[in-house]
Order: C-alpha cells, then sequence, then structure tokens
C-alpha cells in the first residue's frame, strides 16, 4: 500500500516465492471456496460457501476431482487433524 492505494509492483514478497512454482494452471472448484470436514481421519463434508454438496448428486464430479487433485499434491493426508479445511 503507498498513499492508501494498492500497486502492483514488479518484485515478489518474501515467502510467496511458491505462487509462481507451479507450472500448471488450476481453476477455482465452481469459481468458489469449498471447504471439507474432516472427522476420525475421514472427510464427513464438503461445502461450497455454507452449502452441504452431496457427492452422490450429477454434476458434481468437480468438487472430489479437485479433493482428490489436492491429496496428490500432498495438501491433506489420511493422518490429518480432525477439522474444517478451506481451498478454493
Amino acid at each position: 500500500e503507498i498513499d492508501g492505494r494498492h500497486v502492483c509492483i514488479p518484485k515478489i514478497q518474501e515467502g510467496y516465492r511458491w505462487v509462481f512454482t507451479e507450472s500448471e494452471a488450476v481453476e477455482k472448484l465452481d469459481g468458489t471456496n469449498v471447504s471439507i470436514e474432516i472427522t476420525g481421519k475421514h472427510i464427513s463434508t464438503i461445502r461450497n460457501r455454507l452449502n452441504l454438496i452431496n457427492i452422490w448428486q450429477v454434476g458434481k464430479t468437480h468438487f472430489t476431482e479437485g479433493i482428490l487433485k489436492a491429496i496428490e499434491k500432498g495438501h491433506f493426508s489420511e493422518n490429518q487433524e480432525d477439522g474444517i479445511y478451506f481451498g478454493e
């Protein structure tokens, strides 16, 4: 912020270089925030903002595909502590 305005400069802030390490562009799931709740080492709920996602509903595969991709990338593991985790 400079003089009360947000200004873009050609410099990467310390600790954010990882943003540029992926060579694959990804899309947000449904363009909105997604959360999963883990209970007893299992994914107990998937939510799109406040809406509970029914994975058995036709047309909702992009949620499970995104979660599986996050697992492949190591963002989650089967030893994940109970809690609610957010992503896009």
